[in-house]
């Protein structure tokens, strides 16, 4: 409060990126970072292309399905009440960038109930090293209970730590087992580095819904601060 522009703001102007599924391995700031997160290059299994299986069987209990959130494809998984499905992808291979230390990351995902309505289950979306073990803090979960056919949103943001194993997995996988017979659909899975409004302020991400942003398009969001009184001394 002892600043001289004291109550107006920061005034920040910030030019981002808005990114989708169909957007891949992007290196730039606020871009999808995954390759084929929109699950729409499948095999002949089918299966989606650039994915690994961790946990499930290709073909069998995780497949290409065409109930899509956009595009043509997404991925489903059938739950027998006791497989944790996990497919993955190693960041910094291939053409997807690698994983920055001490940065914030944004992970979202569209999900629904293969039909009905579920009745347990958690969808996670973590990073990971190379024997499967969670990078501390590194996840974004969603208790899948009374999904329906209604695709809805997962999101979640978070930092990572100062030291990074030498492999870092993005993964899609369930903390929760899908119940036996029913079915996950996921689609838009995206990861991309979140850019900070100011030095030391709010980071935020832009991440397109069902169809694309279009030339003039306008959205709105509210900041709101929790700050301690002393803490509003400060620039």
């Amino acid at each position: 409060r002892l600043d001289r522009r004291w109550p107006q703001g920061s005034g920040a102007v910030l030019a981002i990126n808005s990114t989708c599924g169909t957007i891949e391995a992007s290196s730039v700031r606020g871009q999808n970072m995954l390759s084929n997160s929109g699950f729409e290059r499948v095999n002949g299994t089918p299966f989606p292309l650039d994915w690994t299986v961790q946990t499930g069987t290709e073909g069998t209990n995780i497949v290409a399905d065409t109930k899509p959130y956009r595009g043509g494809q997404a991925v489903k998984f059938i739950g027998n009440g006791s497989i944790l499905h996990n497919i993955y992808q190693v960041m910094g291979q291939g053409p997807r960038p690698a994983i920055k230390s001490n940065t914030v990351y944004f992970f979202s995902a569209r999900y629904r109930a293969g039909s009905g309505t579920l009745t347990g289950g958690t969808l996670s979306l973590e990073l990971r090293d190379g024997n499967n073990a969670q990078i501390s803090g590194c996840s974004v979960s969603q208790t899948l209970n009374g999904t329906t056919t209604t695709y809805a949103l997962v999101q979640g943001s978070f930092t990572t730590p100062l030291a990074l194993p030498t492999t870092v997995r993005a993964v899609l996988t369930f903390s929760v087992a899908v119940p036996n017979t029913q079915e996950v659909l996921v689609d838009e899975m995206v990861l991309t580095e979140g850019a900070y409004l100011y030095v030391g302020g709010p980071c935020c991400a832009v991440i397109a819904g069902s169809s694309d942003h279009e030339l003039d398009d306008r959205m709105s969001r509210t900041i709101t601060k929790t700050a301690n009184a002393w803490q509003q001394e400060l620039d």
